[in-house]
């Protein structure tokens, strides 16, 4: 009798564990999701400083890089705690429940890296396209371009290939023109040419 209760209260411990895991992983996932969601909203708000339109359009891709990463991980780290419901976050604590202590502590780790990655992964994006956007061209710029992309609006400017004016085409030197010759010296140097053709004979 004593070894078959001994055996059941060894099962239903075992179950019990079972169980909170199983608690425990669907709140890890319900609370990684905020921090994703999260993220992405922070990286799309970024997307909208940054943009065109933007308070911040045109930065450097030092700033471009500073400004999403920062708001990147702010969203994830707001969306995972004020999204998560209570209920999942008492799970998710060390004290949470009487299994998987250290487990908590991993669960909420990862999700943290995890939207740290997030956060460095826009950082990075956004740098790269910062630097690869075509910068407005300065007024030294225009003065220097031909006057069909001068003309241009300003945001077709960076886009259109150089169009220069044809150079200036180089006059060739002065060729010196033959002197008009009378008809007398033509005759003269004809009949010389005759002359000289007879006395060979």
């Amino acid at each position: 009798m004593a070894t078959s209760n001994a055996a059941y209260a060894q099962y239903a411990l075992k179950k019990d564990a079972m169980d909170e895991q199983r608690e425990l992983e669907k709140a890890g996932k319900k609370k990684g999701l905020w921090g994703s969601l999260g993220t992405a909203a922070g990286g799309l708000g970024a997307m909208a400083l940054l943009g065109p339109a933007g308070l911040l359009a045109g930065a450097t891709p030092l700033v471009a890089g500073l400004v999403s990463g920062g708001m990147s991980a702010a969203g994830g780290l707001a969306g995972k705690e004020l999204l998560t419901s209570k209920k999942n976050k008492d799970l998710l604590k060390k004290e949470g429940g009487m299994f998987h202590k250290g487990g908590r502590e991993d669960m909420n780790q990862a999700i943290t890296t995890d939207i740290l990655k997030g956060a460095a992964t826009s950082a990075l994006t956004a740098g790269v396209a910062a630097g690869a956007a075509p910068k407005a061209p300065t007024e030294a710029g225009i003065a220097g371009m031909g006057a069909e992309q001068a003309a241009l609006p300003e945001g077709l400017r960076a886009k259109a290939p150089n169009l220069v004016s044809a150079p200036e085409i180089t006059p060739l030197p002065n060729l010196k023109t033959p002197t008009a010759m009378s008809n007398d010296s033509i005759f003269d140097m004809s009949f010389g040419n005759v002359s000289q053709s007879l006395g060979d004979f």
